[in-house]
């Protein structure tokens, strides 16, 4: 099976954290130039809006970026509650096994 480059970090991040818990804020600060990125354009534009007169669309503005981030927690609590349940399922010896022959292509 041929791994994209986006599988085999998943894999080798999911074999790093194994036995251990699921670090929330840890992923959250993995992703930190994209929520900087994200909070500069959408900050900007609400700025932009809000100094044009349009404050109901710098508010929405702001509104979409905090909603942004709720959603990316609420996610990654998920993600965190069934992770003991992913580490006990997976077949370690498989992503082994995947991992290696992936770097030997």
């Amino acid at each position: 099976m041929h791994l994209t480059k986006h599988q085999r970090r998943a894999l080798i991040r999911a074999k790093e954290l194994r036995g251990k818990p699921f670090p929330v804020l840890g992923s959250m600060l993995r992703s930190s130039k994209r929520y900087l990125l994200f909070g500069a354009v959408i900050g900007g534009y609400s700025a932009w809006t809000w100094s044009m007169g349009a404050e109901e669309a710098s508010i929405a503005s702001v509104a979409f970026l905090v909603g942004m981030i709720a959603r990316d927690i609420a996610w990654l609590r998920l993600h965190a509650r069934m992770w003991p349940v992913n580490v006990e399922i997976t077949d370690w010896a498989k992503v082994d096994a995947l991992l290696n022959n992936q770097s030997e292509t």
